[in-house]
């Protein structure tokens, strides 16, 4: 992964366009090529948003939950704290895990840079 050292600007002042014809027979060419470095890229994505799947559900559920105690135990002294209030933390929490759950790593886009 070199994304990080290659940024959107610096690419961009280097590059030279090719003609339409050119790209699309290069592209052709390299198709077998770009399927597999694609395969491999999405592979790495799943692995990287697994990771940071398991690193936001733990933080999300250790903060929504640190809340939801903090107001059970003050409903418990203080009979002004609304248990709409804790039952709507509750569903947050609920529906923050469950979205995390269904998270994906998506191919937004390609950029082929072909050094001559």
């Amino acid at each position: 992964d070199v994304g990080a050292q290659l940024g959107h600007d610096a690419l961009n002042s280097l590059l030279n366009p090719i003609p339409a014809s050119a790209a699309a027979n290069v592209i052709r060419q390299l198709r077998p090529a770009l399927l597999k470095a694609i395969a491999r890229a999405e592979s790495l994505a799943d692995t990287e948003i697994r990771d940071r799947q398991e690193q936001a559900l733990a933080q999300s559920t250790t903060a929504l939950q640190e809340e939801l105690d903090r107001l059970s135990y003050l409903e418990k002294i203080n009979p002004l704290v609304n248990p709409a209030e804790i039952a709507a933390l509750s569903q947050r929490r609920d529906d923050t895990q469950a979205a995390l759950h269904h998270t994906s790593a998506l191919l937004d886009g390609l950029r082929l840079i072909i050094a001559t």
